[in-house]
């Protein structure tokens, strides 16, 4: 019942290019569970106006090294923060960050060292600063207007705020002492209570910038404006989110299941609608009014939104995605694409 299906012996090709790799990247590739490698199988369908891809990652033993830091199906509370009106949103669930990083320095002692040098000159301790006090979740994503600035949000999971705050005081202070010592004003860190919150930010004209963010429910909210922050802890609070959204979850899979290790969302339709009306038609080059930027709008427009999402389970990793209205890997799309990009 395959649309079209593709099937890859990994472990066969990784042991070949293991042949032709130096000692010292083989027994990196090693550490890092890169020869676990066995097979990648995807196959996808379209039916009734849908398509839907599956993939398998598939290794010769329990996942270990790269491939295991990605951790099981759980929930995630970070899509909380974002509305059902968000054009993207990208969401995982790793193991410690500690942990990671200890694995990676234990691979790579030039690395090690070179953070150990870094740390003696800056004082800034990047496992205990700033891996430590994070959870396993992150994500990130445009959640709103993107003029005159995009909306974006990033989300972490935080064990210590407290401690995380510290870091990010001490980071800004070390910065300005940089910045001022090249004859700039530098940055300023702001905080400022509001309604059982402490909003902080980072504002500056030389570099200019402006960052705000704040602590809610174990997690870091960050943005480009308070007043974002704030509206997104309202619908929180209102329980209106893209995590409970009919919109989301009917691009689950029918096995069910609701938590994922990862996912992207993306429904940029209604950005491109509006791009549509303001981008300029055919190509120089070619003349024809199908395409370039006005007609890549439209079609964007055309596209319902699209989920991509990934299971980490003991010795694989499977991935799966869906869409209302699939591009489809098939003639009639790939006919398209001449005229929408404006080829000659």
């Amino acid at each position: 019942g395959a649309g079209w299906l593709f099937a890859a012996d990994l472990h066969t090709l990784v042991r070949k290019g293991e042949e032709k790799a130096s000692t010292k990247s083989q027994q990196e590739a090693e550490k890092l569970g890169i020869l676990d490698l066995d097979h990648f199988i995807v196959d996808r369908r379209e039916s009734g106006g849908r398509a839907e891809t599956r993939a398998a990652l598939t290794f010769d033993q329990p996942r270990r090294g790269i491939a295991s830091w990605i951790a099981a199906p759980a929930p995630m509370g970070s899509l909380s923060f974002f509305s059902p009106d968000a054009n993207l949103a990208a969401a995982f669930v790793v193991k410690s960050p500690v942990a990671i990083l200890d694995e990676l320095l234990a691979v790579n002692p030039d690395f090690a060292s070179e953070l150990a040098e870094a740390q003696a000159k800056h004082g800034f301790d990047l496992r205990n600063d700033l891996a430590a006090p994070l959870g396993g979740e992150i994500a990130v994503g445009l959640d709103g207007p993107v003029l005159p600035e995009p909306s974006w949000k990033l989300v972490a999971e935080v064990y210590d705020p407290a401690r995380l705050q510290q870091t990010f005081e001490k980071a800004v202070a070390r910065l300005n002492d940089e910045l001022r010592a090249e004859g700039k004003a530098g940055i300023q860190l702001v905080a400022e209570p509001s309604g059982g919150h402490t909003f902080y930010a980072v504002v500056g004209t030389e570099p200019k910038v402006e960052l705000h963010w704040v602590f809610e429910d174990g997690y870091l909210l960050a943005g480009p404006s308070r007043a974002l922050l704030e509206q997104t802890l309202q619908k929180r609070d209102s329980g209106v989110t893209l995590a409970t959204t009919a919109k989301l979850r009917d691009l689950l899979g029918p096995d069910g299941q609701v938590n994922v290790s990862a996912l992207v969302y993306q429904n940029v339709a209604p950005l491109a609608k509006s791009a549509a009306k303001v981008l300029p038609g055919g190509s120089a080059k070619s003349g024809d009014p199908r395409s370039g930027p006005a007609a890549i709008g439209k079609w964007l427009a055309g596209q319902g939104p699209t989920l991509y999402y990934a299971y980490a389970e003991p010795d694989r990793i499977v991935f799966a995605g869906s869409n209302q209205n699939p591009l489809g890997l098939n003639l009639g799309t790939l006919a398209g694409f001449g005229n929408i990009f404006g080829s000659a």
